[in-house]
């Protein structure tokens, strides 16, 4: 079996609000991306859900290979790109290239990626990210509400953006707590103590977690008379619903 060619599909959507990270903290509704596609001499096709214009300077590296191949394509790849830096547009076209080689390769094994890598599950925890550093602290209650609503039971809350507020939203004691947690577990690795390090560890972990509770607590819930979204469509599930117009080349 060989690579016989690739394209990929460039699309563009607008988001249902802006999200804010921390490379956009102030938010965007435009959601850019790209959908990349590996075809083989036997029909069988490789998809990862990014690409970008660097594929094509990687791909003379591919084509007439075999596709099984993954670990030593990645590292003819990464030494191509090694003296230039295997960074940044070139990082992520590898990284696309890849992932569409590991999907080709489970489609070959005619197996589920998850058991061609050795796992005893195909599923994994979840969390919720509202990718929210430009919503207000309402929004991201109501945000957060709807996701525990579905089950999701973790999440991932940005701060930074303004320390002031981050820092009011916790206690003195909760962090007196979780500095007398730091200074335990800087002692055990410096005594070299695996036991205390472990310990100390988990005792962290579990201050760091009242600390984002209490922080939750904190963020004001709706009044009483708010109007709130209580709809049970499932386009309110999720805040990456997008209108998308799809253009493709190779």
């Amino acid at each position: 079996m060989k690579i016989t060619d690739f394209k990929i599909t460039y699309w563009e959507g607008e988001a249902e609000r802006a999200i804010g990270d921390a490379n956009g903290p102030y938010g965007s509704k435009r959601l850019p991306g790209s959908f990349l596609e590996i075809f083989t001499d036997e029909g069988i096709t490789g998809y990862s859900l990014i690409g970008n214009g660097y594929v094509e300077k990687l791909f003379p590296l591919l084509e007439g290979k075999d596709p099984r191949s993954v670990i030593g394509l990645w590292k003819e790849m990464n030494d191509l790109v090694f003296k230039g830096g295997n960074e940044g547009e070139r990082c992520d076209a590898i990284s696309a290239i890849d992932l569409a080689l590991w999907d080709l390769k489970a489609k070959i094994a005619d197996q589920p990626l998850w058991k061609l890598l050795g796992s005893s599950t195909n599923s994994v925890k979840a969390y919720a990210s509202g990718i929210d550093l430009n919503l207000t602290d309402d929004e991201i209650y109501k945000f957060y509400s709807r996701m525990a609503d579905m089950g999701i039971d973790a999440g991932k809350l940005k701060v930074g953006l303004d320390l002031d507020s981050d820092e009011a939203a916790i206690s003195q004691s909760v962090k007196e707590k979780v500095n007398q947690k730091l200074t335990e577990l800087k002692s055990a690795v410096e005594g070299g103590d695996i036991a205390q390090m472990k310990e100390a560890q988990e005792a962290l972990q579990k201050e760091v977690m009242e600390m984002g509770q209490a922080m939750y607590q904190g963020s004001p819930q709706p009044s009483a008379g708010s109007e709130e979204n209580t709809s049970s469509d499932s386009s309110t599930a999720a805040d990456d619903v997008i209108d998308a117009e799809f253009s493709s080349e190779k």
